[in-house]
């Protein structure tokens, strides 16, 4: 009697943020009916792998909690982890999550790189809030997929600082940053907007009307 209540599939999704608020509010915006985020926060505080390091370390117990509410595949969701340890790392994280759960497993950078692969996008220019050492790691990521990074456009924040802005100023940075992207690389397929931990997706569809290609980020390419 419950069938069009209750949700058909079910993702759970571990996110590097201690609170989720906008990223679960973008999600049921894109998400097909029916699907629900079953989400858990880290609560990474700084850039460094030990950081990361201290959060994963609970991975196995974390996935049991998952199971327990019956997910049907799970996700590492975020772009700053793996880019602090690197592909061979972030690909044994995703390997542990599905031997553990025996559910399907990925994360934001495979989803990242599938959703340049599904477009077209050969050439991409990228935005965020990163160090160098990062945005050269996500380059590799890019590049395993296919894809080549042809310019970055960045302004270094700590996840204390984005964490703590407005939507309406994460909404202004997401169009200033990528109309800068946009007019720096024209020679780029699309771009992708790193960041989730606040609002973006309004304005990465104002871009797309305005520049004519695709902007790609963490939670329109899960």
């Amino acid at each position: 009697m419950w069938e069009d209540v209750v949700p058909k599939r079910k993702l759970g999704i571990i996110s590097p943020l201690s609170i989720i608020d906008a990223s679960a509010y973008e999600f049921y915006q894109l998400a097909p009916p029916g699907v629900m985020a079953v989400m858990s926060g880290l609560g990474l505080t700084e850039f460094s792998a030990q950081d990361v390091e201290r959060v994963f370390a609970p991975l196995d117990a974390l996935a049991d909690k998952m199971m327990d509410r019956g997910i049907d595949a799970i996700v590492q969701s975020g772009a700053p982890l793996p880019l602090l340890i690197g592909l061979e790392a972030h690909d044994r994280i995703v390997a542990q999550l599905a031997r553990r759960t025996g559910k399907p497993a990925t994360s934001t950078m495979l989803a990242v790189g599938a959703a340049a692969r599904q477009l077209g996008i050969r050439r991409i220019a990228v935005a965020n809030k990163w160090s160098d050492a990062m945005n050269g790691m996500l380059a590799q990521f890019f590049a395993r997929a296919g894809v080549e990074v042809v310019g970055v456009v960045s302004e270094l924040k700590v996840p204390s600082e984005y964490t703590k802005m407005g939507l309406p100023e994460y909404l202004d940075i997401a169009y200033r940053f990528g109309r800068e992207a946009f007019a720096e690389h024209t020679e780029a397929d699309g771009i992708y907007m790193g960041g989730g931990a606040g609002l973006m997706q309004p304005e990465l569809e104002r871009l797309e009307r305005e520049f004519g290609k695709p902007v790609i980020s963490n939670q329109n390419a899960m």
